[in-house]
């Protein structure tokens, strides 16, 4: 591919042509920049491959010495039909800002005027020149402005295969996967990469770790809220690049519509499959209606959503412990590899602190909660996921920016905290149900949300510390304000700490 093409006449300007050449190949690489005879192959018809190269370059050098418009005879070339240099021009300027043409003033030139010129070329005396002086400071100017030239109209530089293999090495440290893959294939390109250098082991590496990066994409825009078409699009375009690869069952789930009723509760009873109804949650859902929720300094748009009346409960989690496709199951944490890594240490559930049925399952990593989503999401075939921080204070506040579930005023009459022994039933305290008859969204135990301390709610970074809201039973009034917002580790485990789960509609 021609990127710049060097015009000049042999009798005015060759010596500084050929070292001009010189120097630009070392930057942009010698087939990027034509000159003259030695970047045609042998046998090619010249007319036809120089306007070939002059249609491709993307910057047209013209050098102008002493002799370019006068020659020594004292003809002016420039007015000849068939003149090489004035047809090089008139294709150059013809294209527009499609091709930049570019006056070089050498050994002392002086542009010539539109007089001195045939009309087709009028627009060369409007064009700014370039002055480049004789030694000892040519080499440096041509230098500069190959720089400039790269920077202005963005022409990629050719660099050694060591450099390539660097940058590589750089954008893989900082996990810029997709720019690594491209300097890969730059390397495997490269005349001179060292044998040592296994590019199809790293094609292979670059390619899983995109692959996985991706589908942890798939999974937040399912969480996200985005429009069904939207994530079937994505998925569909994940498919083309990678294949069939679909642990978390992705595909099942945007072929099915949500069944959100419009207002109230919404039961949603067992999903099919081997287990059937004995291991799987009926859970209540209640609609939270879209509205504008504002978070520290930022206001965010939310979309209809449905969330769990009551937080998981020591027996709804049980079932997920129990089923042959749940906890046992590590393909649950396979969205990322700290979640990977955490259910490789913990391939056993931790028990909950307080037993009891109906108590508020606690003791649960971000990872785990996380993982009890996803396998809910594949067995009822409908997208369940943990509540974005703009979500939980929603359903917690409805319209109201200020106050409590239940009104603008603290009442310890409606919610379980100031340092209790335990918490309570996930049931209990009905009189501080939030606007949409959401319970115990303050007091009980803190609950993890999607949301990590960047403001993302996406599964793409799950090492990040995430939000948790709500307060608990251990809390002091101020924690258990809607308002209140605190951050754990992902893999913090207290009997404090449980969750809520949401239901998104299309």
């Amino acid at each position: 591919m021609v990127l710049i093409f060097i015009s000049y006449r042999r009798s005015d300007s060759r010596h500084a042509a050929a070292r001009i050449h010189t120097i630009l190949s070392h930057f942009f690489g010698r087939h990027a920049v034509f000159f003259d005879v030695q970047s045609i192959p042998e046998g090619e018809e010249f007319p036809a491959y120089l306007r070939e190269a002059l249609h491709q370059a993307r910057v047209v050098l013209v050098l102008i010495g002493p002799g370019w418009l006068v020659s020594a005879e004292g003809q002016r070339r420039l007015h000849h039909p068939h003149d090489f240099v004035r047809r090089e021009l008139e294709i150059a300027l013809s294209r527009g800002k499609e091709c930049q043409v570019v006056p070089l003033l050498i050994d002392g030139a002086r542009m010539p005027s539109a007089d001195d010129l045939p009309p087709s070329l009028w627009r060369l005396p409007t064009l700014n020149a370039v002055t480049l002086d004789a030694d000892p400071n040519f080499a440096r100017e041509v230098r500069h402005l190959a720089r400039r030239l790269a920077h202005t109209y963005h022409l990629p530089l050719r660099q050694s295969a060591q450099n390539l293999i660097h940058r590589f090495i750089e954008a893989y440290e900082r996990q810029a996967y997709r720019e690594a893959m491209e300097l890969l294939e730059r390397i495997a390109k490269h005349p001179k990469k060292p044998p040592i250098f296994d590019v199809e082991a790293n094609r292979q590496h670059l390619q899983a770790i995109l692959r996985d990066q991706d589908y942890n994409l798939l999974l937040g825009m399912l969480q996200a809220q985005l429009p069904l078409d939207e994530v079937r699009r994505a998925y569909e375009r994940f498919q083309a690049e990678f294949g069939d690869h679909d642990p978390q069952g992705i595909g099942a789930r945007v072929r099915q519509r949500h069944a959100v009723q419009a207002g109230g509760a919404i039961n949603v009873g067992v999903g099919g499959g081997r287990m059937g109804a004995r291991l799987l949650p009926t859970i209540t859902w209640q609609t939270v209606r879209a509205g504008l929720v504002r978070v520290s300094e930022h206001v965010y748009a939310v979309r209809d959503f449905a969330m769990s009346r009551c937080a998981v409960s020591n027996a709804e989690y049980e079932l997920f412990v129990r089923a042959d496709d749940g906890y046992r199951n590590p393909d649950w944490w396979d969205y990322s590899p700290q979640a990977r890594q955490w259910r490789a240490e913990h391939p056993q559930p931790i028990p909950p602190t307080f037993k009891g049925d109906q108590l508020p399952r606690t003791n649960l990593s971000w990872y785990d909660a996380q993982a009890f989503a996803l396998w809910l999401s594949y067995r009822l075939g409908q997208t369940v996921g943990l509540p974005s921080e703009a979500q939980w204070q929603r359903a917690a506040l409805g319209d109201q920016a200020q106050g409590y579930p239940w009104g603008m005023n603290f009442d310890p009459r409606r919610l379980c905290y100031g340092g209790q022994p335990r918490p309570s039933r996930v049931n209990d305290y009905p009189q501080g149900d939030s606007p949409w008859g959401i319970r115990q969204l303050c007091g009980g135990v803190w609950e993890w949300c999607s949301t990590d301390v960047d403001g993302q709610h996406t599964v793409a970074h799950p090492s990040r510390g995430r939000m948790v809201r709500g307060g608990a039973y251990t809390s002091s009034a101020e924690e258990v304000h809607p308002l209140y917002r605190a951050t754990l580790p992902p893999q913090t485990v207290r009997p404090d700490v449980g969750l809520r789960l949401i239901l998104l509609e299309d």
